[in-house]
């Protein structure tokens, strides 16, 4: 027997032995890490680290607890269970209502003003088809032991999250940022969600604009193949594996960032993980892949001015990722840096970089999400069938995606995922669902950080890139970077940032320093259009947002 089945036998056995029913996830993840600057390599790492999820039925009463692979099974069991709760469940209907659903394991849900919604309450037994309850990228190292997560029975959804361990492993990432996919290096002015410079998944770098959503197979449709299968009792089926370690990578890697007067560092981190998780009675299943993210960041000194900047790539595994590193250098970054500086008053045509216009996309996803409907946070609930954005944005959420950053068969509760348009062509179509909130159906649970519980949240939710033009008529300023977005309001849409930005007209192109810009996301996104870019990847944890360069209107440029 492998050790890890070991450790899933030890939590069942311990849940039989109190009465309960279990569902038990254990993730397991292979950490390396290289840092490099200006071609020399600094450092190099690799951590091996697990965590078990573990949810608790007994009694008509539910418990939660994530620990580290490593703790005791009948003494998490033991006191997850003395802090059960029993919660009824709540549920968002595609109009946007709310309602109640049965008490049994399956079936449909009735009642409540909204039409009832997705059968199930949490306080049955579980589905013979296991739960998946840990977030891909949760921090494994958190000290939260035999901490048990609660609710208020009173209170509904539970939006409380439990302080995070000082001494986790991850203590510099943002909450929801993916421990897995990399440390996050930026500076302590700029939001840490730092914008993404990403080519399209699956796009060549060298093959020019990529007007292609996440990969398609061009005889099938969206290629929605799933991580295979991990066999119990042995090593597994491949899944999405890493193609080459960050040891085999060391010299490339050290080769892309000899750049003669500029200053380069790049950190790549690359992560292969494993799945698993099991329920009473039941069998188990589980599933194989890998993820990456490289930071690059550049600074060059010139005629007295000094100029820097950094972009994150996020991406399947490290060697894709510095297969596109030549194009990313080459292309809006050393035009940040070598560009002439213009004092010219900025033109009122706005161009959003994509890594720009997908941390707003999260911004205005937050009332995609059941929940936020289900608790008056959302500003689009009963607008389902309604225009709300642009007729130019179609947006998608599809956690299958191949090399797009997520790839799970199933959510953070064990529901399977699937393709979903959200909105299409400017009319809203759904929400974004869990088991508690279908919208009317489940499967977008993911979990922000240690000890949270699975809540609707994007998988990978991206704007359809346009078919037109790549680029305005005329005179524009191109937002190439954005600082303070983490000061935005999620549920008014009101954001400002400082930003980088580049003043573009025929070819030529100068450096725009020292601007701001404001506006309202919602109010962007109604009068949006996408241009035939690439789509540039952000975000962290299991959640990810992307778009093409989007032509906004209506922003204030303030200098």
């Amino acid at each position: 027997m492998r050790l890890d089945d070991a450790v899933i036998d030890d939590y069942l056995r311990a849940a039989a032995r109190h009465g309960a029913t279990a569902e038990v996830r254990l993730r397991v993840d292979e950490r390396e890490e290289l840092v490099v600057h200006s071609g020399l390599v600094d450092s190099t790492s690799t951590v091996r680290a697990g965590t078990v999820t573990v949810r608790l039925w007994r009694d008509g009463r539910t418990a939660l607890a994530v620990v580290p692979r490593t703790a005791d099974a009948e003494s998490v069991v033991a006191d997850a269970l003395a802090n059960s709760y029993e919660a009824a469940p709540r549920q968002v209907t595609a109009a946007g209502g709310t309602g109640s659903g049965g008490t049994g394991s399956g079936g449909t849900g009735g009642g409540g003003t909204g039409g009832g919604g997705q059968s199930g309450s949490p306080m049955a037994a579980p589905p013979a088809t296991n739960a998946d309850d840990t977030t891909p990228g949760q921090d494994s190292t958190a000290e939260t032991d035999h901490t048990t997560l609660r609710q208020d029975p009173a209170a509904g959804t539970d939006d409380t999250t439990p302080e995070q361990d000082s001494t986790a492993e991850t203590d510099h990432t943002t909450p929801g940022q993916d421990p897995a996919a990399g440390t996050n290096h930026t500076t302590p002015e700029q939001d840490s969600t730092a914008e993404t410079d990403h080519t399209t998944p699956g796009q060549d770098p060298a093959a020019g604009t990529n007007h292609t959503t996440p990969r398609q197979d061009p005889a099938a449709g969206n290629d929605h193949t799933t991580p295979e299968q991990v066999a119990v009792g042995g090593p597994g089926g491949g899944g999405r594996s890493a193609s080459r370690s960050l040891a085999e990578l060391r010299a490339e890697a050290a080769a892309l960032t000899s750049a003669g007067d500029v200053l380069t560092e790049l950190w790549i981190n690359q992560v292969s993980r494993s799945v698993v998780v099991a329920s009473t009675g039941g069998g188990r299943r589980g599933y194989r892949t890998s993820s990456g993210s490289l930071l690059y960041r550049a600074t060059r000194d010139a005629a007295g001015r000094r100029t820097h900047v950094d972009r994150e790539d996020i991406g399947p595994d490290a060697a894709f990722l510095l297969g596109r590193l030549p194009a990313l250098v080459a292309g809006r970054c050393g035009a940040v840096l070598r560009a002439p500086t213009t004092t010219s008053a900025p033109p009122s045509a706005v161009v959003l970089d994509g890594a720009v216009a997908a941390r707003l996309v999260f911004l205005f996803a937050r009332s995609l999400c059941a929940d936020s409907v289900a608790q008056g946070r959302s500003r689009l609930a009963g607008l389902v069938g309604t225009r709300i954005l642009s007729a130019s944005l179609t947006l998608v959420d599809d956690p299958l995606a191949r090399d797009a950053p997520l790839h799970a068969p199933f959510d953070d509760e064990g529901t399977p995922t699937a393709r979903r348009v959200l909105v299409d062509r400017g009319v809203l179509t759904g929400f974004l669902g869990s088991r508690e909130h279908a919208s009317p159906v489940a499967g977008n649970a993911w979990q922000e950080g240690p000890s949270v519980p699975p809540r609707p949240m994007p998988g990978n939710l991206w704007i359809e890139p346009g078919s037109g033009a790549a680029v305005p008529d005329g005179a524009f300023l191109r937002v190439v970077q954005a600082y303070g977005m983490h000061l935005s309001n999620d549920i008014t849409g009101d954001f400002s940032m400082g930003v980088t930005a580049l003043v573009e007209q025929g070819g030529e192109v100068c450096s725009a320093e020292g601007l701001t810009v404001a506006g309202n996301v919602f109010a962007m996104l109604e009068r949006a259009h996408p241009l035939a870019t690439e789509l540039t990847w952000s975000g962290g944890g299991s959640s990810y947002c992307a778009s093409p360069d989007l032509l906004v209107e209506g922003l204030t440029v303030g200098v």
